[in-house]
């Protein structure tokens, strides 16, 4: 559902960065690619030919064959296209409040209940642990790496400057892509993760997180 070739978009939704508003107000009509959040770009990148080829093939009906039938590299070529044309954003969110949120969580595989947050945060690995859907991704940037590690993205969004970010990507595309702010998973613990950790758990928390803090700029 990352795709929405009719306002020639992909948006990548990091999981637990406020992404659930955005994905409904950007996903296609119809089918798509792969029925699953969270993707990252370079999987995005992947789908793309192979669900272009499913969408031309059996349409050969004709004698002599039409002109429109596309050939294998014009179908490699327009998923080419699509993709370097396409508008490409996603989110990011201060890793320690993320962290946090996946503790927290009331979806996905819920921890609180089970373990401690120091406890969380000694076993986390992954930017995706506690998450169903994505394969091991270490970092909030992997998601908008490409398969050589170069992060190919238009803009990313930062959860903390949501407002303002949505203006400048309407502006960055003509008012085409217009999206607003609606919060849709609201945790009911109230609790500020700065408050929640101590101090070792945030030097644990930096270290792990710590090439999206630098790149970011979160304290």
């Amino acid at each position: 559902e990352s795709v929405n070739l009719d306002i020639n978009c992909i948006f990548i939704a990091v999981p637990k960065t406020g992404t659930t508003s955005i994905r409904s107000q950007v996903k296609s009509k119809g089918p798509y690619m792969i029925n699953e959040a969270h993707l990252t770009i370079s999987q995005v990148e992947s789908l793309l030919y192979p669900y272009l080829l499913a969408c031309n093939l059996s349409k050969n009906r004709s004698f002599p064959t039409k002109p429109e039938i596309l050939s294998d590299s014009e179908l490699r070529q327009s998923s080419n296209d699509i993709f370097q044309n396409a508008f490409k954003f996603g989110s990011v969110r201060n890793p320690w409040a993320r962290v946090y949120s996946l503790y927290r969580r009331t979806e996905g595989i819920q921890m609180s209940a089970t373990c401690s947050l120091s406890e969380f945060v000694k076993s986390i690995q992954y930017a995706s642990d506690t998450c169903v859907r994505p394969l091991k991704t270490r970092s909030q940037l992997d998601w908008f790496k490409d398969t050589q590690g170069k992060i190919i993205m238009d803009y990313i969004i930062k959860l903390e400057e949501i407002d303002s970010a949505i203006q400048t990507i309407q502006d960055m595309t003509n008012n085409r892509i217009r999206v607003s702010n609606v919060m849709r998973n609201v945790n009911p613990n109230k609790q500020s993760y700065k408050d929640a950790f101590n101090q070792e758990d945030k030097n644990v928390v930096g270290a792990i997180f710590a090439e999206e803090i630098e790149y970011f700029g979160y304290t």
